[in-house]
């Protein structure tokens, strides 16, 4: 009886050593991937695109579409979102609980319509489809409830869009942020910072809107839309 107890510690402390290493090991990659996008490192970035597989390879390929469409290069950046989007469907066909990409995907959904509006009546009611689908996963989780929240801020009224739903969406997520540090997956922090300065600022307060563009910046100091918010906003 003895040695089974034995044996059953041991199964159990390889079992968390196991899960603690794999949660480090993602977390180095997504901290790599986020250091590329904000030093402007598309080689980086693509380079961890082209090494890695499942979230690890969404996020990195998320973010060399955005730097494409930043530099001017929205032919890149469709063929990238593209890509990934096939890649992420085929993804839910064995991993149809996965929160964290089905978030990410309702996300490169609405950002692909922003690229080309023709896609609108494809794209929009999977985005909202994708996000509910997460949430109903896993309502707390930060990511999630940031993307809720760039797709309520984003989508016009008349499609259910709102601006005081963004900011609800906004705020539990920098509360869920702060329960978020060991997932392995933490990343988007300053950004919701940055979102929800911009719905204050739609919704008319500026007071607000820089105070949570100098959080951004507080959080992450190479957070350059932060900065340019704050410079065009004085």
């Amino acid at each position: 009886m003895k040695s089974i107890k034995t044996l059953n510690t041991r199964l159990f402390t390889a079992a968390i050593l196991l899960f603690t290493h794999t949660a480090i090991a993602t977390q180095s990659d997504i901290d790599a991937i986020e250091q590329a996008f904000y030093s402007n490192k598309i080689g980086q970035l693509r380079e961890i695109s082209n090494s890695t597989q499942g979230y690890e390879h969404f996020l990195a390929s998320y973010r060399l579409a955005l730097k494409y469409s930043f530099t001017q290069d929205e032919k890149k950046a469709k063929q990238t979102l593209d890509k990934l989007i096939q890649e992420m469907e085929s993804h839910f066909k064995s991993h149809p609980k996965d929160e964290e990409s089905l978030a990410l995907l309702a996300n490169i959904y609405g950002y692909s319509i922003g690229l080309n509006p023709f896609m609108g009546m494809t794209y929009g009611p999977k985005s909202h489809n994708r996000i509910d689908a997460a949430l109903s996963i896993d309502k707390e989780n930060p990511r999630v409830l940031m993307f809720k929240g760039i797709l309520d801020y984003n989508t016009p009224a008349m499609f259910g869009g709102s601006k005081e739903s963004a900011k609800t969406a906004f705020t539990l997520a920098l509360d869920a942020f702060s329960r978020d540090h060991n997932s392995g997956k933490h990343w988007g922090f300053s950004e919701t910072h940055v979102w929800l300065g911009l719905t204050y600022l739609e919704l008319g307060d500026k007071q607000m809107a820089r105070y949570y563009w100098e959080k951004a910046l507080a959080v992450n100091p190479e957070n350059d839309w932060a900065s340019t918010l704050l410079d065009t906003n004085p």
